[in-house]
């Protein structure tokens, strides 16, 4: 997945939108919270998942990994 195509699956989900968050740009429901984010210099995305969701996605590619915060994973090295 590259960049773009990151930004327009985050954005397909009804009432989703995007503004700039520190250096990335974040991804939520409007006024509500947000669900991921995405950084464009180091190609990452930082995605919020349940902790099943977690153990499904750290499973099926070691591009997925925990992260030391309260956010669930960062998909590294998204592809231009």
């Amino acid at each position: 997945m590259n960049l773009e195509e990151f930004k327009e699956m985050a954005l397909s989900y009804p009432g989703m939108v995007s503004q700039p968050h520190f250096d990335r740009t974040d991804f939520k429901i409007t006024v509500k919270r947000i669900y991921g984010t995405l950084h464009d210099k180091s190609q990452s995305a930082n995605i919020l998942l349940s902790t099943a969701e977690r153990k499904i996605f750290y499973s099926i590619d070691k591009a997925i990994y925990p992260i030391p915060n309260k956010w669930a994973i960062t998909a590294g090295l998204l592809s231009k």
